[in-house]
């Protein structure tokens, strides 16, 4: 949001926009002050003491989170099938991440890992839903198979992620689920004449 230098405490409507001169200074006071504590080094830690569950955790945008979370003084446990690269994450951030193989499609493993986080280091207060796979292939070449592992992983996993988590959660009465979606789902590819089926059911989450 861009705000008008010429704003007053009185509200006005600017192409569509609705302005307060007091929003506009509080703004630029939280700017401010953001800039010197980063100038000087200082970590907000505004997730100080919270444990947070990320799933497909160990590359891409997962290793993102990971990394913002960390930072901000969370304990974060990573998930994946990419173990090496999940390890590799998990030394490089320290002791505040652990790195758990995990394939999201199966019930047992989410409750086997969620035991674990409470054990070591407590109620979960957040969960990214971030793990998923995307397939493109024309649709009479796919498979039922590897039709539904799609789904498993994108949507299934979902459901019981949060299923799962949801009950560790209450016992902090503070939680955050958090599930990534795909832009992909917007449009159809078509390859000359075969319609392509960009297999990337995040969409719907």
């Amino acid at each position: 949001m861009i705000v008008p230098e010429d704003t007053e405490d009185s509200a006005i409507k600017k192409d569509g926009q609705l302005y307060l001169g007091k929003i506009k200074r509080a703004f630029h006071r939280h700017f401010n002050i953001n800039k010197k504590m980063k100038n000087r080094g200082v970590i907000w830690g505004e997730f100080d003491g919270k444990v947070v569950l990320i799933t497909g955790g160990s590359r891409g945008m997962g290793a993102a989170h990971a990394r913002a979370f960390v930072k901000e003084g969370a304990k974060v446990a990573i998930t994946d099938i990419l173990v090496e690269e999940g390890e590799k994450l998990s030394d490089e951030l320290g002791e505040q991440v652990k790195f758990y193989k995990h394939d999201v499609s199966i019930s047992t493993e989410w409750e086997a890992i969620v035991a674990d986080i409470e054990e070591t280091s407590g109620p979960i207060n957040v969960l990214v839903n971030n793990a998923g796979v995307s397939l493109m292939k024309p649709i009479l070449e796919m498979s039922e198979e590897e039709y539904r592992r799609v789904i498993d992983i994108n949507q299934v996993s979902v459901f019981i992620g949060m299923k799962t988590v949801i009950p560790s959660m209450l016992k902090t009465k503070d939680g955050s689920i958090i599930n990534i979606s795909s832009l992909a789902g917007f449009r159809g590819t078509v390859d000359g004449s075969v319609p392509i089926l960009h297999l990337n059911s995040l969409f719907v989450v």
